[in-house]
């Protein structure tokens, strides 16, 4: 019975060790040293240039600098497709804003 215990252990011990010394590509590869944050990837990077042009929008309609507005919303209508889907209404308001401001004579409007 000792004997019986014995080989099985051992033949469960083969089996393991055999087992770990297989394809290790389900383990993640650690990272390059000095590399603690991913890269910013290329959504990353449009998101951010298109929050920085809705802020600036936004400022140059609230100064009354229409022409500089449009040309703001005009990029942002170009990054459009390759933006999250919560960027459209954004984008769509400051465009109607600054449609709106150019038909009544360029005045401020009251909330912008």
């Amino acid at each position: 019975m000792k004997k019986e215990m014995f080989l099985s252990a051992a033949a469960l011990g083969l089996a393991l060790t055999l087992g770990a010394c297989g394809d290790n590509s389900s383990t993640p590869t650690p990272a390059a040293p000095g590399t603690g944050t991913p890269a910013p990837t290329v959504a990353d990077a449009t998101k951010a240039q298109a929050d920085k042009l809705l802020t600036q929008a936004a400022d140059y309609v609230k100064e009354n600098k229409m022409d500089l507005a449009d040309q703001a919303v005009k990029q942002l209508e170009d990054m459009k497709p390759k933006l999250p889907p919560e960027y459209g209404p954004k984008i769509d308001d400051l465009r109607k804003a600054i449609d709106a401001a150019k038909a009544s004579g360029g005045m401020k409007l009251p909330g912008m």
